[in-house]
């Protein structure tokens, strides 16, 4: 087993640990050490989506529901919510303040104009460090 493998391993079980109690507190029982590998799955759809998955991660949080969840994934709009949140590292422990900041940061209209955006990427492309996932 490789190192990285062997610290996956430990970070999961250290994981399984937390769900496992998290569930146990909700009156859910599970294998001892065996509790559902359970994922979060957010969908796609711009804007609509980020505030989707904030309003749902808001109210997971609320309901002591957060460390239920073993993975968190999603596409598009989803994944704009999660990179905002990631900005923080302890969003978790505070989800409403977490996700209500970056609903206030939606609603203040910082975005870029079309010929800003294009000016960015042209120069990304003239220093050689454009790819797909800055479109």
């Amino acid at each position: 087993m490789t190192s990285v493998m062997r610290r996956k391993t430990t970070s999961l079980r250290g994981f399984k640990y937390v769900v496992e109690g998290c569930l146990h507190s909700h009156g859910i029982d599970c294998k001892p050490n065996n509790p559902p590998r359970v994922a979060l799955l957010g969908s796609g759809g711009g804007q609509r989506a980020q505030s989707a998955l904030l309003g749902v991660l808001r109210q997971l949080g609320e309901d002591n529901l957060l460390d239920s969840f073993l993975y968190l994934a999603g596409v598009s709009g989803s994944t704009w919510a999660m990179a905002s949140l990631y900005n923080d590292l302890h969003w978790s422990k505070n989800p409403a303040d977490s996700t209500s900041r970056v609903l206030r940061s939606m609603s203040e209209g910082k975005g870029v104009t079309l010929s800003e955006g294009i000016q960015w990427l042209k120069q990304r492309d003239e220093e050689g460090d454009l790819s797909l996932a800055d479109f």
